[in-house]
């Protein structure tokens, strides 16, 4: 029986492509599947499909762990995302499954800084990066009701654009050229996502649960570049590796049968350095820490989810450029978000 859906996306939609950018931060879905017994659980030939949809939009910048009160003015930046994961899930042996994650991604960035001094608005759109791997349980769900581990490792592969451009309002004129690297489907790389999640049943109703994942990009960089200068240059993208953690307890069949609520902690976060490859070109490092409450409903071989992460701190990290320099660039970080999802077992 198998309880983990893993949603691979951010990049899907670059959430499954790159799961891209929770503002500046990538944040991706990956959540174990809360259901009213507990963690949900297929059986050896059962089949699974979803589909989650993030929201997030970001507005308010920061440099290092302070909140940046000038950035409306000075960039100005305001980001949209809606990105959305496909996948399915198939159950090979009690312990073993394998799942495929199509992600789509919708992004809009809207700034004065990146055009003539006038606000404009820039899109992108399109597949992300495609995922597909498996998933094992540690120990024999049979055995192991009241607490398991489990390990994933999933390939993700190179299949959303990297270097989308839009038309950008230069003092010069019309100019096409790419969108923020936290607008792309994409990064560009072959990427291997290392998984690992949980549960332990503390009483009939309470369980706790942490799930997490680290992707491993081993490319230095792609095609894409910055829209401005950066320290009067301009950079190609970084292929950044990436990292969420979540943990938490869930309340199942409360306050009526057939809901689980939950409550967490969540961590999105990319690090300046990656542990494969170079760690030049751009990159906006850091990690945002949110208060995640959630909702799960099971009706019949459906389920239901919500969950409305709120951030609670910040800290946008330096970058190479940065470093040498001694300064602190800035990034921005999404308020909340809302990530939605549905599945059906077969």
């Amino acid at each position: 029986m198998l309880a983990v859906v893993l949603s691979a996306v951010c990049g899907f939609c670059a959430l499954a492509a790159r799961l891209p950018a929770q503002g500046c931060i990538a944040a991706r879905f990956m959540s174990l599947s809360l259901g009213p017994d507990g963690i949900e659980q297929l059986q050896p030939g059962q089949w699974q499909v979803g589909a989650n949809l993030r929201y997030l939009y970001a507005d308010e910048g920061w440099r290092g762990t302070n909140y940046w009160p000038d950035y409306a003015t000075i960039v100005g930046n305001q980001i949209t995302i809606v990105s959305l994961d496909t996948q399915a899930t198939y159950q090979f042996t009690p312990r073993l499954s394998f799942t495929g994650t199509l992600p789509y991604l919708n992004a809009q960035t809207s700034n004065y800084v990146e055009h003539d001094g006038t606000r404009h608005t820039v899109n992108a759109h399109g597949i992300g990066d495609i995922r597909v791997g498996g998933t094992v349980w540690v120990f024999d769900p049979a055995t192991h009701h009241k607490g398991n581990t489990s390990l994933g490792l999933s390939l993700k592969m190179p299949t959303g654009q990297s270097a989308a451009t839009a038309i950008f309002h230069k003092p010069t004129g019309l100019e096409v050229r790419p969108v923020d690297i936290a607008a792309q489907p994409g990064d560009g790389g072959w990427g291997l996502n290392l998984e690992a999640a949980g549960f332990w049943k503390f009483s009939p109703r309470i369980y706790g649960y942490a799930n997490g994942y680290y992707l491993i990009n081993p490319r230095n960089t792609n095609s894409g570049y910055t829209p401005t200068p950066v320290f009067g240059e301009v950079r190609k993208f970084s292929v950044a590796d990436q990292y969420l953690v979540r943990a938490g307890f869930s309340f199942t069949n409360w306050p009526v049968s057939g809901l689980a609520t939950s409550l967490g902690l969540r961590l999105n976060g990319i690090p300046p350095f990656d542990l494969v490859g170079g760690s030049d070109g751009f990159r906006r490092p850091g990690y945002v820490i949110y208060l995640e409450p959630g909702l799960s409903w099971t009706l019949g071989q459906y389920n239901f989810s919500l969950f409305v992460p709120v951030r609670l701190d910040a800290n946008r990290l330096r970058n190479v450029y940065e470093r040498p320099r001694n300064v602190d660039g800035g990034g921005a970080f999404a308020r909340f978000l809302v990530v939605t999802g549905i599945t059906r077992t077969f």
